[in-house]
């Protein structure tokens, strides 16, 4: 599990980065339109309008990576939630059982002691009366 979550805060990180790169790039249109903007151009590799074909397609492949990244952990995680179900409902389980057989076993001594008493009470009663 911590190998997954220190994956999944890469990638996290990697669409935070690529989130704010594109939020940088929206507000510097915004200051070219306002006029704010020195006329400089601003030149940036992930800027889709001037990326490659090459760096197109690695971008499309890290986010089809962080989905497919997502899913699996999403799944193992719910395989790791079902088997601790599991795994509790069990035990739950064996100890009911063994509660039960315990209790049977209460029973079945306190019925024996019933009958010792019974077949003590029946000595006492016919030493009496010799």
């Amino acid at each position: 599990e911590y190998g997954g979550k220190k994956f999944l805060e890469m990638l996290e990180r990697l669409a935070d980065r690529r989130m704010n790169k594109q939020q940088i790039l929206d507000s510097d249109e915004i200051d070219a339109e306002d006029g704010g903007y020195d006329g400089e151009e601003y030149q940036d590799d992930d800027d889709e309008g001037n990326m490659t074909e090459e760096e197109r397609l690695q971008e499309g492949k890290r986010m089809f990576q962080m989905f497919a990244a997502k899913m699996f952990e999403q799944r193992v995680l719910s395989a790791y939630r079902e088997k601790v179900a599991l795994e509790k409902q069990e035990k739950l389980i064996m100890e009911e059982e063994e509660e039960e057989r315990m209790k049977k076993l209460r029973a079945e001594n306190q019925q024996r002691k019933k009958q010792m008493k019974k077949k003590r009470r029946k000595m006492r009663l016919l030493e009496e009366e010799r």
